[in-house]
């Protein structure tokens, strides 16, 4: 130091700004990294920043940021890809929880010595650019300029880890579509914490799902006759495999000859959650599908490519020689999870309302994802089939049969938000081949949490006549409830 003062303060000064300045900007400019970690590939880099913030990044969804330091340095980590492999191997009895454990930390651990001395690499470098560089270099300056460099990081670096705040995290901010379900971090942290006891839910959900088909192959049906053409309701699957399971088993138990969904197929619509839905092709039969709030255009995208699939949006389409008429939620082609409210919700319900009354001739069913949209219609519809509440029901009003299915995939994360969990739930509807009636809708439910299932049906024509002018429900005709507790399986005839 003595050498650098001998040639003048200003110049000392000068040499010392100049080596502050081009080890941050390296830093800054060069220092973002990519690295591997359990499974998932993560992107670092700091930037300046007044406040102390650590950012977590999940493009296109947003972001979570919380203040965790004092030093004007900012940290940004983006999770740009999770490899699907690693995501089967979380979900396999044979790698215990401290397994994982360990393997994430030591992964993150090396991630973060590599991305430290990557950074003091790059201070150093540009700390010597910028002694090279000045009047009256030599390289004994330049040496000099190297260590201010690296100074310029390891300092505020060391401060950083010494003031960083992990309980700021108990409050972070939310910014793009992670603002509509901020309750996620809370629901993991509560239900994830304990992956062994996961799994051991998990596990029993399948024991349970096998225990459903067993009974619904050796169910003795109502005789509906020859001739009838069966139709599998769905909806609100979120992004959940095991809705995927059961659906195929449905289809084969029963030979199912179409299949409608009415929306929400992921959870937040990422090309992610696209790519999950290559199954709906293994179906082979006629899979009619109408967007929901939680379907962005990658998942239609997607869907589309499906030979399959038929996307019903704002038109009427006649499969295996049903009509029917479809609108799908009007933020179904934005990255915006959240359902239409207020004046853009009304000027949707009269702008279905208007295509329906402008139709040649009334379509067998309206398929729609809220029956928010579809209320003008009750009582000039004979059928609208519904999801988005999560709760399933079955009803007549003024003639119109009102099919809610509920949530095929018991909600998707919302599952676990529940302390009962909510069932997996799905609708079977029969129609005559020729003239397209609705005979009766089988209503089947399974849950995961009081490892029950319920099998009921409903005989509709006669139901309907009746409650042509009236909103009274009709009478259920078949029911076979089984509970954990109930062995054998209960049957009974109302």
């Amino acid at each position: 130091m003595l050498y650098i003062f001998s040639n003048g303060f200003r110049s000392t000064a000068l040499l010392i700004l100049a080596a502050v300045v081009g080890g941050l900007v390296f830093v800054f400019w060069f220092g973002q990294s990519s690295y591997q970690v359990a499974g998932t590939t993560l992107e670092a880099k700091i930037f300046p920043s007044k406040q102390g913030i650590t950012r977590i990044t999940v493009p296109p969804l947003g972001e979570m940021r919380a203040q965790t330091h004092k030093v004007p340095f900012g940290i940004s980590i983006s999770i740009e890809r999770v490899t699907m492999t690693q995501v089967r191997r979380l979900a396999s009895a044979d790698v215990s929880q401290g397994e994982l454990i360990n393997e994430a930390e030591k992964g993150l651990g090396e991630a973060s010595r590599d991305f430290a001395v990557r950074l003091l690499i790059l201070a150093a470098l540009g700390g010597l650019m910028a002694g090279l560089i000045l009047p009256g270099r030599s390289w004994k300056r330049a040496i000099i300029a190297l260590l201010i460099g690296m100074l310029a990081l390891a300092i505020p670096g060391l401060m950083i880890i010494k003031t960083y705040d992990v309980k700021a995290w108990r409050q972070p901010k939310f910014t793009g579509m992670l603002t509509a379900a901020p309750w996620l971090i809370g629901t993991l942290e509560d239900k994830m914490s304990d992956l062994d006891a996961f799994r051991t839910e998990m596990r029993g959900l399948a024991g349970n799902l096998y225990q459903f088909y067993d009974k619904v192959s050796s169910w003795e049906p109502v005789e509906l006759g020859n001739g009838t053409l069966k139709v599998l309701h769905v909806s609100d699957i979120h992004n959940n495999p095991a809705a995927m399971d059961l659906i195929e088993q449905v289809v084969r138990d029963f030979h199912v000859d179409l299949i409608i969904d009415t929306g929400d197929l992921t959870d937040l619509g990422t090309p992610i959650e696209a790519d999950l839905i290559g199954r709906v092709a293994k179906l082979k039969i006629p899979y009619v599908f109408v967007p929901g709030n939680h379907d962005s255009e990658s998942v239609l995208e997607t869907l589309r490519s499906q030979e399959n699939v038929t996307i019903i949006d704002n038109n009427v389409v006649k499969i295996e020689g049903l009509k029917i008429f479809g609108a799908s939620e009007p933020v179904a082609h934005e990255f915006n999870a959240e359902p239409a409210t207020g004046e853009k919700l009304n000027e949707f319900t009269n702008q279905v309302f208007k295509r329906f009354q402008a139709l040649k001739s009334e379509p067998d069913i309206v398929a729609i994802h809220s029956i928010a949209h579809a209320q003008k219609l009750v009582g000039s519809a004979s059928l609208i089939l519904t999801g988005h509440t999560h709760k399933p029901s079955l009803k007549v009003e003024g003639g119109t049969v009102i099919d809610d299915v509920g949530t095929t995939g018991a909600a998707g994360v919302r599952h676990f938000r529940e302390e009962e969990g909510m069932p997996y739930s799905l609708k079977l509807l029969y129609f005559t081949e020729k003239s397209k009636n609705l005979i009766a809708v089988d209503s089947l439910a399974l849950s995961g949490v009081s490892r029950d299932f319920i099998l009921e049906r409903r005989l509709m024509e006669q139901e309907q006549k009746e409650t042509k002018n009236s909103s009274a429900t009709g009478n259920l005709n078949v029911s076979w409830r089984t509970r954990k507790s109930e062995t054998p399986a209960k049957r009974s005839v109302k």
